[in-house]
């Protein structure tokens, strides 16, 4: 929101621009973008069908579709939170992000970084053997070398790396099962390597420990789309 902001004062994204929000969800940040900045024309995009749904019933001009098939577009920008780091072809989603923005448009993408929820990782280690599993799924993770790699060549200009990072404080295991953020980012990813059994030991282990603090370390993206 704030890179937005910063090329909306600088004249870098112009008043009027129109911005497509890759992996939408329920609709944020596209609501976010519509409230802070009411002079920028948004759209957005969503696989999840059931998530258009409720978009939609929010204002959103939601499309249902994948980044790396859907030929709508041209863009002013490009906002795609998070949803890079569900997709295995990194170079493919640089190529379809390329695809949806005009010449000079601007791309704005986060992502987690490798260490995110290494704190989860250690907890699955308690009450199964799974360091290997856990580790390559660290290892797939981005760091800042793959995520500037992915965008590398001459698709983008001016591309610039930011990093920081936040903390998921939970008071119990329960209260980390149920939040947004694990339920649909990354539960499914843990229940694969536990089982549904595993990871209901796990939430009742965190419930007896009072809960858990989870780091997410993360890069935010921004680039031009070259002429």
């Amino acid at each position: 929101m704030e890179a937005v902001g910063r090329d909306l004062q600088s004249g870098g994204l112009a008043s009027g621009a129109l911005i497509l929000d890759v992996g939408t969800g329920a609709g944020y940040p596209a609501l976010d973008l519509q409230a802070r900045y009411p002079s920028l024309r948004v759209e957005a995009l969503e696989a999840w069908e059931p998530a258009v749904a409720r978009a939609r019933d929010r204002g959103v001009a939601a499309f249902h579709g994948d980044l790396l098939t859907w030929s709508g577009g041209l863009y002013d920008a490009v906002v795609a939170n998070v949803c890079l780091n569900v997709i295995d072809d990194r170079a493919a989603a640089a190529r379809a992000l390329a695809r949806l923005l005009r010449p000079g448009g601007r791309l704005y993408a986060t992502v987690t970084l490798r260490g995110t929820l290494r704190a989860l990782d250690r907890a699955v280690e308690r009450i199964c053997s799974a360091r290997n599993v856990l580790e390559r799924m660290q290892a797939h993770r981005f760091t800042v070398v793959t995520l500037r790699a992915a965008f590398a060549g001459g698709a983008f200009a001016d591309v610039a790396v930011d990093v920081g990072r936040f903390t998921l404080n939970y008071e119990s295991g329960e209260a980390m099962a149920t939040s947004a953020p694990i339920r649909m980012g990354y539960a499914h990813r843990y229940r694969e390597i536990v089982g549904d059994s595993g990871w209901r030991r796990l939430i009742e282990v965190l419930d007896r420990e009072r809960g858990i603090a989870l780091d997410v370390p993360f890069a935010l993206l921004t680039a031009t789309r070259s002429p």
